[in-house]
């Protein structure tokens, strides 16, 4: 969240599509007894140069239309023109993104036939991260992307991958689809995922297990989009 808040206009190359992610935005105490925002470097306090996909180009072209609208006048450290802020105008820090996903999700749970659990800034990365590897990412690529210090901690995310579907059964392949669109300045993004890979039986003998199918129902009952929600 630290490197996505702290993105400015300037880390922003839509000519060449490219994102440069060089520092990140922190809200800690330095120095002193309050807490405040503060630019520090990367973690790894490498330059990372990430290449847009369409859907990025698309949000962030469309996000570049308000700019005048959205922009707010703050300066840290001699960083401006940030792009993101919270609902309340603020710059964005790990608390204020996480509060914005728990709003997020008790909205979308209101109405929700399946409801969804608590989702934190962590979730989304590590999720983002083990999809790519599920689809196979070069692991360097997913390194750099990433900003992981070592190959390690990305090894750590292949072999989770490839243990859970060696236990599960199953297939390789799987079609996971992430778009994103602006709507009056705001960015929605939705993941669908088609199922491939899923082993229908073992997620129903699973969800029995844990007692959250309805009594007397037959699994056959059951549709396929109902058994994938489990």
């Amino acid at each position: 969240v630290s490197e996505f808040a702290g993105l400015t206009w300037e880390d922003i190359d839509m000519k060449n599509r490219i994102i440069t992610i060089d520092h990140q935005l922190q809200y800690k105490k330095i120095g002193g007894d309050n807490f405040d925002f503060h630019i520090t470097s990367t973690k790894n306090t490498h330059t990372r140069r990430i290449p847009m996909t369409d859907d990025v180009y698309d949000v962030l072209s469309e996000l570049h239309k308000y700019y005048f609208i959205l922009r707010k006048d703050y300066c840290v450290d001699g960083k401006k023109d940030f792009l993101f802020y919270s609902q309340s105008g603020n710059l964005l820090s790990i608390t204020s993104f996480n509060y914005e996903l728990k709003k997020a999700v008790e909205k979308y749970n209101e109405t929700a036939e399946y409801k969804i659990g608590k989702i934190s800034a962590h979730t989304l990365r590590h999720t983002g991260c083990t999809r790519d590897a599920e689809d196979g990412m070069d692991i360097k690529v997913l390194q750099y992307i990433m900003g992981h210090s070592n190959t390690q901690i990305t090894n750590n995310v292949y072999n989770h991958v490839n243990e859970e579907r060696a236990a599960s059964g199953k297939s390789d392949k799987g079609k996971v689809t992430l778009s994103a669109k602006t709507e009056a300045g705001k960015v929605w993004i939705t993941v669908e995922d088609n199922g491939g890979g899923l082993d229908r039986e073992k997620i129903l003998a699973k969800a029995k297990k844990q007692g959250i199918l309805d009594a007397g129902r037959p699994d056959t009952s059951y549709t396929d989009k109902e058994v994938y929600q489990f």
